[in-house]
């Protein structure tokens, strides 16, 4: 296993477009991207168009899209993307990385310190990708990284299932699970990181790109290493 520092981390991951769930989770949402081959770093990229319910500050909207949590940070993003599936992360991506603009992720909106947000740039909102499939057989889920920790409790209290997640419901599951998730069955379950195992991200190709990753044990296994809590700078408390 190659040695992936942090920053090597920070630079190359933007989003994951899948959440996570418990228990053995499997993280994904809902469209289902395939992987772009391995393009060389300075391949360029057709100009990406927002897909997505998109606001603007002219929208009517906007003022309740940009709140966070903590009023206490209040900023003025160009645009806000809330993503509707994969693909519209890969455009809001490579959209950014096009026009240059500062980008941020977000899903819960919970970050302390107004990070989930941010002025004159991009702002990526996964929060209405809310799919969950579970799997009883084999006590795995797959859900959208749009799903808060009350939701995923939810659903999987109708399985007899639990998740090792916090208390807080309006918290994304997705934000606290790369953070560590710490909850009431830590200690008989572990943390909620300790419990990911697959995910689907998107992350920076080419020179001014993007692309899904499935991550898992036999495909880039680096990555989900760091997903499982060597990295928690990608959790909604600590963006890209």
């Amino acid at each position: 296993m190659r040695d992936l520092s942090r920053r090597d981390l920070l630079r190359a991951t933007a989003v994951g477009a899948g959440a996570v769930a418990i228990p053995s989770m499997i993280a994904g949402s809902s469209a289902i991207a395939a992987d772009g081959p391995g393009w060389p770093s300075d391949t360029k990229f057709p100009p990406a168009q927002l897909t997505g319910r998109i606001v603007r500050p002219q929208s009517p909207d906007y003022a309740e899209a940009s709140l966070g949590w903590d009023e206490l940070f209040v900023h003025y993003p160009l645009v806000i993307v809330f993503a509707q599936e994969t693909q519209d992360v890969v455009n809001a991506l490579t959209w950014a990385r096009q026009h240059n603009v500062a980008l941020r992720v977000r899903s819960g909106r919970h970050n302390l310190e107004g990070w989930s947000n941010v002025d004159n740039g991009i702002v990526i909102d996964v929060s209405e990708l809310k799919d969950v499939h579970i799997d009883t057989a084999t006590r795995t889920a797959k859900v959208g990284a749009g799903l808060n920790q009350s939701e995923a409790v939810t659903a999987l209290g109708e399985y007899a299932l639990a998740a090792t997640t916090g208390t807080e419901g309006t918290v994304g599951l997705s934000g606290a699970t790369l953070g560590g998730g710490f909850g009431f069955l830590t200690r008989y379950l572990g943390m909620a990181c300790d419990n990911l195992i697959g995910a689907e991200i998107v992350v920076a190709a080419g020179a001014d790109g993007a692309k899904v990753l499935e991550v898992d044990p036999w495909n880039h296994s680096d990555l989900l290493w760091a997903l499982r809590g060597a990295a928690t700078a990608t959790s909604e408390s600590s963006p890209p």
